[in-house]
């Protein structure tokens, strides 16, 4: 059963990406029934609102040392309030691979805490960027799987594997050379990129959750900003954004990999460059201290959009008229 055919595993009441019904009410303007039912106050202002808000509140409650580590959970609070807002909380078990990221990402984000609260060992770090995207895997493919499945679809997911540890395992080196704003940026280009891949691929309510990511993350990274800014402190990514925030990334390209028929494969590889624009950052210099605090994310950001706008124009050249 070829993979990207099977799009009622992603909206299984309907057989068209193009015809959720959310998405027709986004396309045709329908006006809102509230503030809240606005899809650019769902995914936008409201995740980037409460992760910047509650971002503040744990980094006072959790002090100086833990507070920075944790305030990770404020993005991922702020995209699950995202997606409770848009698409509803889902059943569990959730039945389609849409309504399984809801979990992923809190199954990402529970395993995060946990190193998070250990100390981050080494050793069980990079288990988790090993094993976590391999369950994403599994989990949203498992009917293919017991189905069963040709060779080249093996090597899909094999790559959608190998690809995924890899983006997480730049997240974390991003954040142990350059600091957590760093890998936070990544993040933020990243998701903005699947974005918008998934817009010219036809389903826009993944490309909106994918805003939602990219606004929750920011929210967190302000805050991130400002502390750099004001002391000079770099502060963590922590493995709770990681492997939360990355989590959802990932499994957000993997629905989009395997069930969206429309959505480029290519961009979706070149959106992996995203994750190591650290390297060409850590070649320039910006002179005086002051101006290496106030530009250098800009510029770091500006670094990580140049392989983001070659995935766009990789998913342009594919995307139907």
């Amino acid at each position: 059963m070829p993979w990207r055919a099977d799009a009622a595993n992603l909206f299984p009441a309907e057989s068209s990406l193009l015809t959720l019904q959310g998405e027709s009410a986004i396309q045709n303007d329908l006006p809102p029934t509230s503030l809240l039912d606005d899809p650019m106050i769902q995914v936008g202002l409201a995740p980037l609102a409460v992760a910047f808000g509650l971002a503040a509140f744990i980094r006072v409650i959790g002090g100086p040392e833990r507070g920075p580590r944790l305030m990770g959970i404020a993005a991922i609070a702020g995209f699950l309030l995202a997606y409770a807002l848009f698409e509803g909380v889902p059943m569990f078990p959730p039945p389609a691979a849409k309504q399984k990221l809801f979990y992923l990402v809190i199954l990402g984000a529970a395993a995060g805490f946990a190193l998070d609260m250990t100390g981050r060992p080494a050793g069980l770090q990079r288990s988790a960027r090993m094993i976590l995207p391999g369950l994403a895997l599994l989990w949203l493919a498992w009917r293919q799987l017991a189905a069963g499945v040709a060779l080249a679809e093996l090597a899909t997911l094999a790559a959608l594997w190998g690809g995924g540890a890899l983006a997480l395992w730049r997240l974390e080196r991003a954040e142990t050379e350059s600091g957590g704003l760093s890998a936070a940026v990544m993040l933020i280009v990243a998701a903005l990129t699947v974005a918008g891949i998934a817009s010219l691929g036809a389903s826009l309510t993944l490309a909106l959750l994918a805003v939602a990511l990219a606004a929750a993350a920011g929210g967190v990274a302000l805050w991130g900003y400002g502390i750099w800014l004001i002391k000079a402190t770099r502060g963590p990514f922590g493995a709770t954004t990681l492997f939360g925030g990355g989590g959802a990334l990932l499994a957000l390209a993997y629905i989009l990999t395997l069930f969206t028929p429309q959505a480029s494969r290519a961009a979706l590889v070149v959106v992996l460059l995203v994750f190591f624009a650290d390297l060409a950052a850590g070649r320039i210099r910006l002179g005086n201290a002051l101006r290496s605090r106030m530009l250098g994310p800009v510029l770091f950001a500006a670094l990580a959009a140049v392989p983001a706008l070659a995935a766009i124009g990789v998913a342009s050249v594919g995307a139907g008229p």
